[in-house]
């Protein structure tokens, strides 16, 4: 039973589906569905859904349980077959309540939950809302030195590369209103970790009304438990993004006839 009834749809709100992409996290799983149930029943106008993004080590299987026995109608989960990344992960959430406003966010719960009631409000006068943690050394303030610094350089090469004006494009914090999340995903291609990227193209290439709000990570939360590998993935993403600037060039993200997510 929701406790707090808040009467947002009084303020011309839309309710929220947050996807939370998750991968090899059995180990803490429990805790972060046990932290968004909680927050779930304190605050209406907000659906949740754990996507599990092929994880070997039974994650999809834990949450589907946990999600049966006690998710109420507020927690979802969907597992996904094969691992093909975060990119792919968000859409398939998305695709699976499309007529709602849409979110993202880390599934190891990396920000406070309390943003979302700000990025909702956004979505009032914005097509799309972003999390920025600013300089490397400040809203990630967990993360190892070398993926800070590996993180400042590559949001600086996608401001040269593309001029994508964003200080920060990695934040895994971002809203948009339905009818964003479905032009942009329809023409979506890529499923790594530059995804963010390629979404925040797809919304510039649109004509898409952008805001970036501040935003950093939980003192508790420790990026030495994620499953990225800084340096693997870091050359995947710069491949990711150079057939971003392949599509843009040949044409992909402005088409009529756009891609299915």
């Amino acid at each position: 039973m929701v406790i707090n009834l808040d009467p947002f749809w009084e303020q011309g709100m839309q309710e929220l589906h947050v996807v939370l992409p998750i991968y090899n996290e059995k180990a803490r799983v429990e805790e972060c569905f046990f932290t968004v149930l909680a927050w779930a029943h304190d605050h209406c106008g907000f659906e949740f859904s754990f996507v599990d993004d092929g994880s070997c080590d039974g994650t999809g299987e834990r949450l589907l349980a946990l999600a049966k026995a006690y998710g109420e109608g507020l927690i979802r989960v969907i597992v996904l077959e094969e691992h093909r990344g975060k990119g792919y992960a968000i859409r398939k959430g998305f695709a699976s309540r499309p007529e709602l406003d849409f979110c993202f966010t880390d599934g190891d719960l990396a920000y406070p939950l309390d943003l979302l009631l700000r990025f909702r409000e956004e979505l009032l006068r914005y097509d799309l809302v972003i999390g920025s943690r600013g300089s490397p050394f400040q809203g990630a303030r967990n993360a190892p030195w070398i993926r800070q610094i590996l993180g400042w350089g590559f949001n600086s090469l996608v401001r040269v590369t593309l001029g994508l004006p964003y200080r920060d494009t990695q934040a895994g914090l971002k809203a948009m209103r339905k009818e964003v999340a479905r032009a942009v995903f329809a023409r979506s291609r890529v499923d790594g970790f530059a995804a963010d990227v390629e979404l925040l193209w797809i919304a510039q290439c649109l004509g898409f009304r952008v805001r970036e709000l501040p935003v950093t990570t939980l003192p508790t939360h420790s990026y030495n438990s994620t499953r990225v590998r800084v340096f693997r993935d870091s050359l995947r993403m710069l491949g990711e993004l150079a057939s971003i600037a392949w599509n843009h060039r040949n044409g992909c993200y402005r088409t009529k006839h756009p891609c299915q997510y």
